[in-house]
């Protein structure tokens, strides 16, 4: 919860604000969530002093910086919480994004991410009038639009 209110707070300052200091909560979560999971502990610290010129990590080389701050949420978050990567990923599209790729798999039908998630086949069995039709067919479960999308 504190690692989403942290990137929520600092898009918000940089969306809706004229403040040119919307970095520091977006930093400060991850350098948490880094020094939290790299051993030895300088060692997060160390790479970021080299970041200087790098665009993805400096604030002042950003020129999206809402991008910036997504990109280091989905560092920040990437095996902490993927519901959360998920959600950025939809709400924001894949500008914010351009280093996911999608499956290589030859098979693939999808041109982006999935938009929904399936139903369980339970809630379905069990509670089938209130699970919508849309998203149940075998050629919609990904790509239908959830009813409150635009």
């Amino acid at each position: 919860v504190k690692e989403s209110y942290l990137f929520l707070n600092a898009s918000t300052i940089e969306t809706i604000t004229t403040v040119t200091d919307a970095v520091p909560p977006a930093t400060a979560k991850t350098t948490t969530v880094n020094t939290n999971t790299i051993t030895p502990a300088n060692t997060y610290e160390r790479w970021y002093a080299n970041q200087s010129n790098n665009p993805n990590v400096n604030w002042a080389r950003a020129t999206n910086k809402l991008a910036l701050i997504a990109y280091q949420k989905y560092i920040g978050l990437s095996g902490v919480d993927e519901m959360e990567i998920w959600t950025d990923y939809r709400r924001n599209g894949a500008a914010f994004y351009p280093f996911i790729t999608l499956s290589q798999y030859p098979g693939r039908t999808y041109n982006s991410i999935p938009i929904r998630l399936l139903y369980p086949q339970n809630e379905i069995l069990y509670n089938s009038d209130n699970v919508p039709s849309a998203g149940r067919k075998t050629n919609d479960q990904f790509s239908v639009k959830i009813w409150w999308m635009p």
